[in-house]
Protein backbone atom coordinates (compact mmCIF):
# COMPACT_ATOMS: atom_id res chain seq x y z
CA UNK A 1 0.00 0.00 0.00
CA UNK A 2 2.98 2.54 -0.56
CA UNK A 3 0.18 4.49 -2.76
CA UNK A 4 -1.80 5.06 0.28
CA UNK A 5 1.13 7.55 1.67
CA UNK A 6 2.56 8.61 -1.64
CA UNK A 7 -0.19 10.35 -2.93
CA UNK A 8 -0.50 14.45 -2.73
CA UNK A 9 -2.23 15.76 0.39
CA UNK A 10 -5.46 17.13 -1.45
CA UNK A 11 -6.86 15.42 -4.10
CA UNK A 12 -9.59 16.81 -5.78
CA UNK A 13 -11.91 14.14 -7.41
CA UNK A 14 -14.70 15.30 -10.33
CA UNK A 15 -14.97 11.84 -11.93
CA UNK A 16 -17.33 9.78 -10.02
CA UNK A 17 -20.04 7.65 -12.43
CA UNK A 18 -18.90 4.48 -11.39
CA UNK A 19 -20.15 3.20 -15.16
CA UNK A 20 -17.69 5.00 -16.62
CA UNK A 21 -14.12 6.17 -16.27
CA UNK A 22 -13.41 7.03 -12.51
CA UNK A 23 -10.39 8.95 -11.53
CA UNK A 24 -7.49 6.51 -10.73
CA UNK A 25 -7.36 7.69 -7.37
CA UNK A 26 -11.19 6.74 -6.65
CA UNK A 27 -10.71 3.45 -8.78
CA UNK A 28 -7.51 2.94 -6.21
CA UNK A 29 -10.14 2.70 -3.10
CA UNK A 30 -12.61 0.85 -5.00
CA UNK A 31 -9.64 -2.78 -5.06
CA UNK A 32 -10.06 -5.53 -3.51
CA UNK A 33 -12.83 -7.58 -2.06
CA UNK A 34 -14.76 -5.73 0.07
CA UNK A 35 -15.71 -2.60 -1.95
CA UNK A 36 -19.62 -2.71 -1.50
CA UNK A 37 -20.33 -0.42 1.10
CA UNK A 38 -17.34 2.19 -0.53
CA UNK A 39 -19.73 2.05 -3.46
CA UNK A 40 -23.25 2.47 -1.61
CA UNK A 41 -21.62 5.53 -0.22
CA UNK A 42 -20.96 6.59 -3.76
CA UNK A 43 -24.27 5.74 -4.76
CA UNK A 44 -25.90 7.93 -1.87
CA UNK A 45 -23.76 10.69 -2.15
CA UNK A 46 -24.18 10.77 -6.50
CA UNK A 47 -28.08 10.50 -5.57
CA UNK A 48 -28.03 13.86 -3.84
CA UNK A 49 -26.33 15.80 -6.10
CA UNK A 50 -22.26 14.81 -5.56
CA UNK A 51 -20.15 15.95 -8.18
CA UNK A 52 -16.80 16.67 -6.28
CA UNK A 53 -15.29 14.86 -3.60
CA UNK A 54 -11.99 16.45 -1.50
CA UNK A 55 -9.73 13.72 -0.56
CA UNK A 56 -7.43 14.42 2.56
CA UNK A 57 -4.99 12.05 2.49
CA UNK A 58 -3.51 12.99 5.71
CA UNK A 59 -5.67 12.56 8.05
CA UNK A 60 -5.49 11.10 11.57
CA UNK A 61 -8.62 10.22 13.31
CA UNK A 62 -9.55 8.58 16.78
CA UNK A 63 -11.37 5.46 15.24
CA UNK A 64 -8.62 4.11 12.67
CA UNK A 65 -5.46 5.13 15.34
CA UNK A 66 -7.49 3.43 18.19
CA UNK A 67 -7.13 0.19 15.70
CA UNK A 68 -3.75 0.74 14.58
CA UNK A 69 -2.31 1.25 17.83
CA UNK A 70 -4.39 -2.24 19.48
CA UNK A 71 -3.92 -4.14 16.25
CA UNK A 72 -1.96 -3.04 13.22
CA UNK A 73 1.13 -1.22 14.55
CA UNK A 74 1.86 -4.97 16.02
CA UNK A 75 1.50 -6.82 12.60
CA UNK A 76 5.08 -8.08 10.68
CA UNK A 77 3.91 -5.54 7.65
CA UNK A 78 3.86 -2.64 7.00
CA UNK A 79 0.40 -0.71 7.45
CA UNK A 80 0.57 3.00 6.79
CA UNK A 81 -0.88 4.71 10.35
CA UNK A 82 -2.90 7.59 8.78
CA UNK A 83 -6.29 7.23 6.91
CA UNK A 84 -7.92 9.26 3.96
CA UNK A 85 -11.04 11.48 4.54
CA UNK A 86 -13.37 12.33 1.86
CA UNK A 87 -15.41 14.83 2.09
CA UNK A 88 -18.26 14.95 -0.49
CA UNK A 89 -19.87 18.39 -1.80
CA UNK A 90 -22.24 19.69 -4.64
CA UNK A 91 -22.07 22.68 -6.46
CA UNK A 92 -25.66 22.04 -8.28
CA UNK A 93 -24.51 22.22 -11.76
CA UNK A 94 -22.38 25.05 -10.83
CA UNK A 95 -19.07 26.00 -12.34
CA UNK A 96 -16.70 24.23 -10.08
CA UNK A 97 -13.75 25.45 -8.47
CA UNK A 98 -10.32 23.11 -8.33
CA UNK A 99 -8.57 24.88 -5.24
CA UNK A 100 -9.16 22.86 -1.98
CA UNK A 101 -10.27 25.63 0.02
CA UNK A 102 -12.07 27.52 -2.71
CA UNK A 103 -14.64 24.40 -2.57
CA UNK A 104 -14.81 24.05 1.07
CA UNK A 105 -16.01 27.42 1.31
CA UNK A 106 -18.79 27.06 -2.16
CA UNK A 107 -19.99 23.78 -2.04
CA UNK A 108 -22.81 22.25 -0.47
CA UNK A 109 -21.58 19.51 2.03
CA UNK A 110 -23.17 16.45 1.88
CA UNK A 111 -20.90 14.18 4.26
CA UNK A 112 -17.64 12.51 4.86
CA UNK A 113 -16.25 8.94 5.06
CA UNK A 114 -13.12 7.88 6.51
CA UNK A 115 -11.33 5.09 4.82
CA UNK A 116 -8.65 2.65 6.40
CA UNK A 117 -5.58 1.59 4.63
CA UNK A 118 -6.99 -1.82 3.63
CA UNK A 119 -8.06 -4.28 1.06
CA UNK A 120 -11.13 -5.26 3.45
CA UNK A 121 -13.57 -2.89 5.58
CA UNK A 122 -12.43 0.15 4.21
CA UNK A 123 -14.74 2.36 5.67
CA UNK A 124 -13.66 3.25 9.71
CA UNK A 125 -16.31 6.10 10.16
CA UNK A 126 -18.47 7.83 7.88
CA UNK A 127 -21.56 10.34 8.23
CA UNK A 128 -23.48 11.17 5.10
CA UNK A 129 -26.79 12.66 4.55
CA UNK A 130 -29.82 10.38 4.08
CA UNK A 131 -31.51 9.49 0.83
CA UNK A 132 -34.42 12.05 0.02
CA UNK A 133 -37.00 9.39 -0.14
CA UNK A 134 -36.15 8.01 3.46
CA UNK A 135 -35.56 11.80 5.11
CA UNK A 136 -39.39 11.36 6.15
CA UNK A 137 -39.13 8.11 8.29
CA UNK A 138 -35.48 8.50 9.83
CA UNK A 139 -36.64 10.02 13.37
CA UNK A 140 -33.24 9.42 15.02
CA UNK A 141 -30.99 11.86 12.74
CA UNK A 142 -27.87 13.16 14.62
CA UNK A 143 -25.53 16.03 13.69
CA UNK A 144 -21.52 15.32 13.20
CA UNK A 145 -19.52 18.04 12.99
CA UNK A 146 -16.61 18.34 10.69
CA UNK A 147 -13.89 20.37 10.70
CA UNK A 148 -11.69 21.72 7.33
CA UNK A 149 -10.13 24.73 6.65
CA UNK A 150 -10.88 26.72 9.87
CA UNK A 151 -14.66 25.67 9.37
CA UNK A 152 -17.33 23.89 10.82
CA UNK A 153 -19.42 21.68 8.67
CA UNK A 154 -22.55 19.62 10.38
CA UNK A 155 -23.94 16.72 9.01
CA UNK A 156 -27.66 15.74 9.82
CA UNK A 157 -27.67 11.46 9.54
CA UNK A 158 -26.68 7.89 10.98
CA UNK A 159 -22.88 7.04 11.65
CA UNK A 160 -21.43 4.23 9.87
CA UNK A 161 -18.74 1.88 9.68
CA UNK A 162 -17.52 -1.55 7.98
CA UNK A 163 -16.09 -4.17 10.04
CA UNK A 164 -12.03 -4.94 8.58
CA UNK A 165 -12.57 -8.94 8.70
CA UNK A 166 -9.33 -8.98 11.01
CA UNK A 167 -9.91 -6.82 14.52
CA UNK A 168 -13.71 -6.34 14.44
CA UNK A 169 -16.56 -8.32 13.11
CA UNK A 170 -20.09 -7.11 12.07
CA UNK A 171 -21.45 -6.96 15.73
CA UNK A 172 -18.28 -4.46 16.61
CA UNK A 173 -18.87 -2.65 13.77
CA UNK A 174 -23.06 -2.71 14.75
CA UNK A 175 -22.34 -1.92 18.33
CA UNK A 176 -20.01 0.80 17.57
CA UNK A 177 -23.03 2.69 14.78
CA UNK A 178 -25.74 2.29 17.48
CA UNK A 179 -23.55 3.41 20.32
CA UNK A 180 -22.10 6.48 18.73
CA UNK A 181 -25.21 7.84 17.05
CA UNK A 182 -26.27 7.72 20.90
CA UNK A 183 -23.36 9.72 21.86
CA UNK A 184 -23.38 12.55 19.29
CA UNK A 185 -27.41 12.74 21.21
CA UNK A 186 -25.38 13.06 24.37
CA UNK A 187 -26.72 10.27 25.98
CA UNK A 188 -23.00 8.89 26.63
CA UNK A 189 -20.04 9.58 26.16
CA UNK A 190 -17.87 8.67 22.37
CA UNK A 191 -15.80 5.64 22.00
CA UNK A 192 -13.48 5.03 19.25
CA UNK A 193 -13.82 1.97 17.26
CA UNK A 194 -11.02 -0.39 19.00
CA UNK A 195 -12.67 -0.17 22.16
CA UNK A 196 -15.34 -2.55 20.95
CA UNK A 197 -13.24 -5.17 19.92
CA UNK A 198 -11.07 -4.63 23.43
CA UNK A 199 -13.67 -4.35 25.65
CA UNK A 200 -15.15 -8.12 24.25
CA UNK A 201 -12.38 -9.28 26.37
CA UNK A 202 -13.13 -7.76 29.54
CA UNK A 203 -17.09 -7.89 29.95
CA UNK A 204 -16.83 -11.85 28.73
CA UNK A 205 -13.95 -13.06 28.51
CA UNK A 206 -12.13 -15.43 25.31
CA UNK A 207 -8.47 -17.04 25.61
CA UNK A 208 -7.51 -14.52 23.53
CA UNK A 209 -9.66 -11.08 22.64
CA UNK A 210 -8.94 -11.36 18.77
CA UNK A 211 -9.22 -13.09 16.36
CA UNK A 212 -12.89 -14.27 17.12
CA UNK A 213 -16.01 -15.43 14.97
CA UNK A 214 -18.52 -12.60 16.14
CA UNK A 215 -20.73 -11.62 19.89
CA UNK A 216 -23.36 -13.47 21.64
CA UNK A 217 -26.09 -11.63 22.67
CA UNK A 218 -24.88 -11.87 26.37
CA UNK A 219 -21.94 -10.53 24.98
CA UNK A 220 -23.89 -7.67 23.08
CA UNK A 221 -25.74 -6.94 26.13
CA UNK A 222 -22.74 -6.78 28.08
CA UNK A 223 -20.73 -4.69 25.74
CA UNK A 224 -23.30 -1.57 25.81
CA UNK A 225 -23.81 -1.98 29.65
CA UNK A 226 -19.89 -1.24 29.37
CA UNK A 227 -20.11 1.04 27.46
CA UNK A 228 -22.67 3.60 29.62
CA UNK A 229 -25.95 2.63 27.17
CA UNK A 230 -27.48 -0.52 28.34
CA UNK A 231 -29.39 -2.44 26.00
CA UNK A 232 -33.13 -4.14 26.02
CA UNK A 233 -32.80 -6.88 24.58
CA UNK A 234 -35.58 -9.46 23.20
CA UNK A 235 -35.27 -13.18 21.26
CA UNK A 236 -37.35 -13.22 18.51
CA UNK A 237 -36.45 -16.80 17.56
CA UNK A 238 -34.00 -19.34 19.07
CA UNK A 239 -33.28 -23.17 17.73
CA UNK A 240 -36.13 -24.29 20.69
CA UNK A 241 -38.94 -22.49 19.31
CA UNK A 242 -37.77 -21.82 15.93
CA UNK A 243 -39.71 -24.68 14.80
CA UNK A 244 -43.16 -23.33 16.00
CA UNK A 245 -42.56 -20.21 14.76
CA UNK A 246 -43.60 -19.31 10.83
CA UNK A 247 -41.84 -17.02 8.76
CA UNK A 248 -44.97 -14.46 9.12
CA UNK A 249 -44.96 -14.80 12.82
CA UNK A 250 -41.31 -13.43 13.08
CA UNK A 251 -41.41 -10.99 10.94
CA UNK A 252 -45.34 -9.61 12.44
CA UNK A 253 -42.92 -10.10 16.19
CA UNK A 254 -39.79 -7.92 14.91
CA UNK A 255 -42.02 -5.32 13.14
CA UNK A 256 -43.89 -4.73 16.73
CA UNK A 257 -41.26 -4.89 18.76
CA UNK A 258 -39.17 -1.97 16.80
CA UNK A 259 -42.03 0.31 15.80
CA UNK A 260 -41.92 2.14 19.02
CA UNK A 261 -37.83 2.33 19.74
CA UNK A 262 -37.23 3.37 15.46
CA UNK A 263 -40.46 5.80 16.28
CA UNK A 264 -38.14 7.31 19.33
CA UNK A 265 -35.08 7.57 17.37
CA UNK A 266 -33.25 4.54 18.82
CA UNK A 267 -31.06 2.30 16.43
CA UNK A 268 -31.72 -1.09 17.28
CA UNK A 269 -29.09 -3.90 16.33
CA UNK A 270 -31.15 -6.82 14.77
CA UNK A 271 -29.02 -10.07 15.11
CA UNK A 272 -29.61 -13.40 12.55
CA UNK A 273 -27.59 -16.47 12.70
CA UNK A 274 -24.19 -15.10 11.32
CA UNK A 275 -24.98 -11.15 10.60
CA UNK A 276 -25.98 -7.85 12.51
CA UNK A 277 -27.72 -4.98 10.81
CA UNK A 278 -28.53 -1.98 12.64
CA UNK A 279 -32.41 -0.88 11.72
CA UNK A 280 -32.40 2.83 11.35
CA UNK A 281 -36.31 3.21 10.60
CA UNK A 282 -39.37 1.49 9.17
CA UNK A 283 -40.79 3.14 5.87
CA UNK A 284 -44.56 2.14 6.43
CA UNK A 285 -45.35 3.06 2.62
CA UNK A 286 -43.59 0.58 1.20
CA UNK A 287 -43.43 -1.72 4.59
CA UNK A 288 -39.59 -1.97 4.05
CA UNK A 289 -36.91 -1.42 6.70
CA UNK A 290 -34.28 0.56 6.47
CA UNK A 291 -30.96 -0.08 8.15
CA UNK A 292 -26.84 0.10 7.89
CA UNK A 293 -25.33 -3.10 6.49
CA UNK A 294 -21.62 -3.28 7.52
CA UNK A 295 -21.28 -5.50 4.14
CA UNK A 296 -23.69 -3.86 1.98
CA UNK A 297 -23.08 0.15 3.08
CA UNK A 298 -25.32 2.83 4.95
CA UNK A 299 -29.28 3.78 4.12
CA UNK A 300 -30.04 0.13 2.49
CA UNK A 301 -34.32 -1.09 2.53
CA UNK A 302 -35.74 -4.19 2.54
CA UNK A 303 -39.35 -5.79 3.21
CA UNK A 304 -38.31 -7.41 6.54
CA UNK A 305 -39.45 -10.86 4.91
CA UNK A 306 -36.43 -9.75 2.38
CA UNK A 307 -34.22 -9.67 5.64
CA UNK A 308 -35.13 -12.51 6.75
CA UNK A 309 -35.11 -14.92 3.69
CA UNK A 310 -31.38 -13.34 3.24
CA UNK A 311 -30.24 -14.26 6.75
CA UNK A 312 -32.56 -16.39 9.12
CA UNK A 313 -32.40 -20.45 7.94
CA UNK A 314 -35.26 -22.93 8.84
CA UNK A 315 -33.16 -23.27 12.40
CA UNK A 316 -32.77 -20.00 12.63
CA UNK A 317 -31.58 -17.16 15.37
CA UNK A 318 -33.30 -13.82 15.56
CA UNK A 319 -32.81 -11.28 18.00
CA UNK A 320 -33.29 -7.32 18.96
CA UNK A 321 -30.82 -5.24 20.92
CA UNK A 322 -31.54 -1.66 21.28
CA UNK A 323 -29.40 0.63 23.21
CA UNK A 324 -31.24 3.14 25.39
CA UNK A 325 -30.57 5.94 27.94
CA UNK A 326 -29.04 4.72 31.02
CA UNK A 327 -31.89 6.83 32.98
CA UNK A 328 -35.30 4.76 30.29
CA UNK A 329 -36.69 2.19 32.40
CA UNK A 330 -40.41 2.24 31.31
CA UNK A 331 -41.35 -0.51 28.46
CA UNK A 332 -43.34 1.04 25.64
CA UNK A 333 -45.74 -1.84 25.90
CA UNK A 334 -45.94 -1.34 29.70
CA UNK A 335 -46.79 2.51 28.57
CA UNK A 336 -49.60 1.54 26.55
CA UNK A 337 -51.46 -0.70 28.72
CA UNK A 338 -50.95 1.07 31.63
CA UNK A 339 -52.91 4.47 29.39
CA UNK A 340 -55.64 2.13 28.49
CA UNK A 341 -56.25 0.31 31.76
CA UNK A 342 -56.05 4.42 33.75
CA UNK A 343 -58.67 5.98 31.29
CA UNK A 344 -61.88 4.97 32.33
CA UNK A 345 -60.45 6.06 36.01
CA UNK A 346 -59.25 9.41 34.50
CA UNK A 347 -62.91 9.99 33.01
CA UNK A 348 -64.69 8.85 36.21
CA UNK A 349 -61.79 11.70 37.87
CA UNK A 350 -62.63 14.43 35.59
CA UNK A 351 -66.43 14.27 36.10
CA UNK A 352 -65.56 15.33 39.63
CA UNK A 353 -63.63 18.36 39.21
CA UNK A 354 -64.45 21.67 38.65
CA UNK A 355 -65.26 22.95 35.19
CA UNK A 356 -65.60 19.22 33.77
CA UNK A 357 -69.21 19.43 32.74
CA UNK A 358 -68.78 22.38 30.72
CA UNK A 359 -65.95 21.08 28.09
CA UNK A 360 -66.58 17.26 28.81
CA UNK A 361 -69.76 15.38 25.99
CA UNK A 362 -71.06 12.19 26.35
CA UNK A 363 -69.19 11.11 23.73
CA UNK A 364 -65.63 11.72 25.24
CA UNK A 365 -67.27 10.45 28.53
CA UNK A 366 -67.49 7.10 26.71
CA UNK A 367 -64.47 6.52 24.70
CA UNK A 368 -61.80 4.43 25.71
CA UNK A 369 -58.53 4.06 24.48
CA UNK A 370 -58.58 0.48 23.86
CA UNK A 371 -60.53 1.30 20.96
CA UNK A 372 -57.98 3.28 19.07
CA UNK A 373 -54.86 2.61 17.23
CA UNK A 374 -51.84 3.96 19.13
CA UNK A 375 -48.62 5.12 19.09
CA UNK A 376 -45.64 4.94 21.38
CA UNK A 377 -42.70 6.74 21.64
CA UNK A 378 -39.75 7.63 23.93
CA UNK A 379 -38.07 10.95 24.03
CA UNK A 380 -36.41 14.02 26.44
CA UNK A 381 -38.55 15.88 28.41
CA UNK A 382 -37.10 19.09 27.01
CA UNK A 383 -37.53 17.36 23.35
CA UNK A 384 -41.26 16.89 24.31
CA UNK A 385 -41.78 20.89 25.44
CA UNK A 386 -39.61 21.94 22.47
CA UNK A 387 -41.85 20.73 19.77
CA UNK A 388 -45.27 21.91 21.23
CA UNK A 389 -44.89 25.25 19.11
CA UNK A 390 -44.17 22.97 16.11
CA UNK A 391 -47.63 21.23 16.64
CA UNK A 392 -49.81 24.31 17.31
CA UNK A 393 -49.92 24.53 21.11
CA UNK A 394 -50.16 28.69 22.02
CA UNK A 395 -51.19 30.66 24.60
CA UNK A 396 -51.79 29.49 28.21
CA UNK A 397 -51.90 25.92 27.33
CA UNK A 398 -48.51 26.13 26.05
CA UNK A 399 -47.40 27.94 29.16
CA UNK A 400 -48.82 25.23 31.31
CA UNK A 401 -47.15 22.41 29.71
CA UNK A 402 -43.75 24.44 29.25
CA UNK A 403 -43.99 24.79 33.13
CA UNK A 404 -44.60 21.37 33.94
CA UNK A 405 -41.79 20.04 35.69
CA UNK A 406 -41.14 16.80 33.65
CA UNK A 407 -38.02 13.98 34.25
CA UNK A 408 -35.35 13.88 31.44
CA UNK A 409 -37.10 11.15 29.43
CA UNK A 410 -40.71 10.50 28.70
CA UNK A 411 -42.69 8.11 27.37
CA UNK A 412 -45.90 9.26 25.23
CA UNK A 413 -49.05 7.24 23.82
CA UNK A 414 -50.70 8.89 21.52
CA UNK A 415 -54.42 7.20 20.47
CA UNK A 416 -55.62 8.49 16.97
CA UNK A 417 -58.69 8.17 15.39
CA UNK A 418 -57.49 6.46 12.58
CA UNK A 419 -54.55 4.70 11.77
CA UNK A 420 -51.36 6.77 11.56
CA UNK A 421 -49.73 4.74 9.85
CA UNK A 422 -52.84 4.25 7.11
CA UNK A 423 -54.13 7.78 7.86
CA UNK A 424 -51.33 10.84 7.31
CA UNK A 425 -53.74 13.11 8.71
CA UNK A 426 -54.89 10.95 11.88
CA UNK A 427 -55.48 13.14 14.51
CA UNK A 428 -54.68 11.97 17.91
CA UNK A 429 -57.72 11.71 20.72
CA UNK A 430 -56.17 11.19 23.71
CA UNK A 431 -52.42 11.84 24.43
CA UNK A 432 -50.49 10.59 27.59
CA UNK A 433 -47.03 11.68 28.74
CA UNK A 434 -45.27 9.16 31.50
CA UNK A 435 -42.51 9.34 33.38
CA UNK A 436 -39.75 6.91 31.51
CA UNK A 437 -37.46 6.70 34.36
CA UNK A 438 -39.89 5.28 36.80
CA UNK A 439 -40.78 1.09 36.14
CA UNK A 440 -42.68 0.43 39.50
CA UNK A 441 -45.67 -0.83 40.06
CA UNK A 442 -47.71 2.80 41.13
CA UNK A 443 -46.78 4.02 37.84
CA UNK A 444 -47.16 7.72 37.43
CA UNK A 445 -48.47 9.28 34.11
CA UNK A 446 -47.74 13.46 33.93
CA UNK A 447 -50.35 14.47 31.97
CA UNK A 448 -53.39 13.56 29.43
CA UNK A 449 -54.89 15.53 26.44
CA UNK A 450 -58.33 13.82 26.00
CA UNK A 451 -60.30 15.05 22.36
CA UNK A 452 -59.24 18.94 21.55
CA UNK A 453 -60.79 20.10 25.10
CA UNK A 454 -59.25 18.77 27.80
CA UNK A 455 -56.14 19.19 29.73
CA UNK A 456 -55.53 17.08 32.70
CA UNK A 457 -51.66 17.28 34.18
CA UNK A 458 -50.67 16.63 37.59
CA UNK A 459 -48.13 18.10 39.33
CA UNK A 460 -44.77 15.99 39.95
CA UNK A 461 -41.83 16.89 42.02
CA UNK A 462 -39.48 14.96 44.77
CA UNK A 463 -42.23 16.19 47.76
CA UNK A 464 -45.07 14.86 45.77
CA UNK A 465 -43.92 11.47 45.46
CA UNK A 466 -45.14 10.68 48.87
CA UNK A 467 -48.52 12.21 49.21
CA UNK A 468 -49.21 12.37 45.84
CA UNK A 469 -49.58 13.78 42.54
CA UNK A 470 -52.43 17.15 43.17
CA UNK A 471 -54.31 17.18 39.81
CA UNK A 472 -55.17 20.11 37.77
CA UNK A 473 -57.38 20.81 35.20
CA UNK A 474 -57.04 23.34 32.93
CA UNK A 475 -60.35 24.72 31.25
CA UNK A 476 -59.64 25.96 27.59
CA UNK A 477 -60.34 29.29 25.71
CA UNK A 478 -59.77 27.44 22.14
CA UNK A 479 -59.49 23.63 20.89
CA UNK A 480 -56.00 22.02 21.32
CA UNK A 481 -54.50 20.86 18.31
CA UNK A 482 -54.41 17.07 17.25
CA UNK A 483 -51.23 16.80 15.69
CA UNK A 484 -49.16 14.09 16.91
CA UNK A 485 -44.84 14.38 17.92
CA UNK A 486 -44.34 12.31 14.52
CA UNK A 487 -46.57 14.49 12.26
CA UNK A 488 -44.15 17.69 11.98
CA UNK A 489 -41.22 18.18 9.58
CA UNK A 490 -39.15 15.72 11.01
CA UNK A 491 -35.86 16.47 8.60
CA UNK A 492 -35.65 19.98 9.64
CA UNK A 493 -35.96 18.79 13.52
CA UNK A 494 -35.72 15.22 13.81
CA UNK A 495 -36.15 13.11 17.25
CA UNK A 496 -33.24 13.59 19.44
CA UNK A 497 -31.27 15.34 17.26
CA UNK A 498 -28.13 17.25 18.56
Amino acid sequence: MRWWTDVSPWQVLTKLDTTQELDPLLRRYLEGSQTQPLKRVLEVVSGLGCDTILVETDYIGQDYRSEYTAFYSQLFRTVPDRAHRLHFYSFGGNTQPIDPIEISYHGSYLGYAVLRPLPRGSIVRACLTPPVEQVAHLYGLVKDRVHLFGQEYEVAGMPFMQQDAHFTTCAHAAAWMAHQAGALRRDTCPRPSADFALASGFVHPYPRVFPHDGLSDDQINELFSFMGMPSVFHSLATPDNRSSLSRDDISRSLTSWLTPYLHSGLPALVAFDRHVVVALALDDSRHELIYHDDQEGPYRSSTIDGLLNMHCHDKGYVSVHVPVPRKTWLPPKRAVDHATKAYPEILQRLKKMEHSTEIMGDAESERKPLDLPSRVYMCRGTEYKQRLRDRGFAGEPLRQLLMLNLPREVVVVEFYEKDPQIQADAAVQVEVVCDATYSGVDLPDISWRIGTSLLLYRELGPRDRQSGPADVLYKLERPLPTTGILGINRFLNPMRSR
